[in-house]
């Protein structure tokens, strides 16, 4: 089983450390748009990965994704509901180079702070992605997820500990 403080070295030197200040530096220092949606949906999925324990199984990837995202809030799930997140937007950026289907927009922050991440307008199918407020809701799904390996969850550190072996 995962150790407490395996978790702790595990959180604080790659998803705290490694991925939180690549996503950082790339908003504030590189203004790297492109790079910063597209690191936000990847790690998405890498964190869905420790949820169901399938990190390395590529069949996967799209459960992987999908699994992360309660983490994030009620709101990324309902919004899946209605435009397939991973399909329009995880693989749009892999493999297009743009969000599929209707036009989207990748800035920096939205006017209001108070806005996730991914807002989706229907009468359009225009998908907006506001980096600041995907990395602070990636934050916050990342420390809720931390907090519940640390509370002991067996399952999820079993799912953990499969997914890093």
């Amino acid at each position: 089983m995962a150790t407490q403080d395996f978790v702790d070295f595990y959180f604080h030197e790659y998803i705290f450390g490694f991925m939180y200040n690549d996503i950082r530096r790339a908003i504030e220092d590189a203004r790297a748009n492109f790079l910063v949606a597209l690191g936000l949906s990847v790690y998405t999925e890498i964190m869905g990965g420790f949820v169901t324990g399938h990190l390395k199984d590529t069949r996967w990837a799209k459960k992987n994704y999908k699994a992360f995202l309660p983490y994030l809030g009620s709101y990324y799930v309902n919004l899946d509901k209605q435009i397939d997140l991973y399909s329009r937007v995880r693989c749009g950026l892999v493999h297009e180079y743009f969000v599929k289907g209707g036009p989207a927009m990748i800035a920096v922050k939205f006017d209001n702070e108070k806005l996730p991440g991914i807002i989706y307008t229907p009468k359009y199918d225009h998908i907006h992605i506001a980096l600041a407020h995907y990395f602070k809701d990636f934050k916050y799904g990342a420390q809720k997820y931390y907090e519940l390996l640390k509370s002991g969850d067996v399952d999820l550190l079993r799912k953990f500990k499969q997914a890093i072996s």
